[in-house]
């Protein structure tokens, strides 16, 4: 698998899930992206 392929499989799987946490609360979807961008920071 290219890189780039890994890219769009785990960036679909995110929005995906981040579009459900998002139907549960914009709070949990605001510290969900929050988080995320701390984590690619970190890496």
């Amino acid at each position: 698998m290219a890189p780039g392929a890994v890219l769009e499989v785990a960036r679909g799987r995110r929005v995906r899930w981040w579009r459900g946490s998002c139907q549960l609360s914009p709070v949990d979807g605001r510290h969900s992206v929050a988080w995320s961008l701390a984590v690619v920071r970190r890496s």
